[in-house]
């Protein structure tokens, strides 16, 4: 018994900060393999999604988005 209350005392804290950015590394992630499949197949869909403006699910990558935009400069519309 005294093990099992070792291994207890040892677990870690997890903060929901750390579960978030967690999530959103995946989702940034999924999203960068998206795009590279689709420049493998030869497919550029970024007009079709490119944003727009910010908003409020994910404003984080909205603004990256825009950021990055090198088709259309919308840094000052993102800022």
């Amino acid at each position: 018994m005294e093990e099992i209350e070792g291994e207890a005392k040892e677990k870690k804290r997890i903060y929901w900060k750390d579960l978030i950015a967690r999530e959103e590394q995946k989702l940034e992630k999924k999203v960068e393999e998206e795009q590279a499949e689709r420049l493998k197949m030869g497919k550029n869909d970024d007009d079709d999604k490119a944003k727009k403006e910010i908003s409020s699910v994910n404003p984080i990558s909205d603004f990256k988005g825009m950021i990055n935009d090198r088709k259309v400069d919308r840094v000052s519309d993102a800022i």
